[in-house]
C-alpha cells in the first residue's frame, strides 16, 4: 500500500511479484487502487489491475477508485477503471455516484466520459 500511496510503479511491481495482496485494505477501508488514482499514477493503477485489483470494491465510506478518479480529475485512470469493469452508477453512503462528484468538481472530460458508459452500459 505504501508504494501505491507514492505513486511509485516499480515498487509495486515489487511488492506484487512478491505476493502482496492487490486487494488489502487499510484501517478506513482503502485500497491500493484508490491510493494509486490520487497519487496520479495511471502506471501503478494498470499494474494493480493487471494483478487483479476489484475496480468496484468499495471503501468504509462505500466509495470506490472510480469516484476518487472523478473527485482528483483523473481521466487515465477513470478510463482504466471504466474498461475494467468499474460500475459508474454504484453510490457511496451519501448517494453520489461518480458522475456527480465529477460534475460538482467541474470535471467536464470526465462527467462526459461517465455519461457515456452509463447510456451504453460500458
Amino acid at each position: 500500500m505504501e508504494a501505491a500511496i507514492s505513486g511509485n510503479a516499480a515498487h509495486v511491481r515489487t511488492a506484487l511479484a512478491d505476493g502482496a495482496d492487490p486487494n488489502a485494505r487499510n484501517g478506513r477501508g482503502w485500497t491500493a487502487l484508490m491510493y494509486a488514482v490520487i497519487a496520479h499514477s495511471d502506471e501503478v493503477v494498470a499494474a494493480l489491475i493487471a494483478a487483479g485489483a476489484d475496480v468496484n470494491q468499495r471503501a468504509a465510506d462505500g466509495g470506490t477508485a472510480l469516484m476518487r478518479a472523478a473527485l482528483w480529475g483523473r481521466t487515465t485512470a477513470a478510463t482504466l477503471l471504466l474498461d475494467n469493469g468499474a460500475d459508474p452508477d454504484v453510490m457511496d453512503a451519501d448517494g453520489w455516484t461518480a458522475v456527480r462528484i465529477a460534475a460538482t468538481q467541474g470535471h467536464r472530460e470526465i462527467v462526459r466520459l461517465l455519461d457515456r458508459r452509463q447510456v451504453s452500459g460500458g
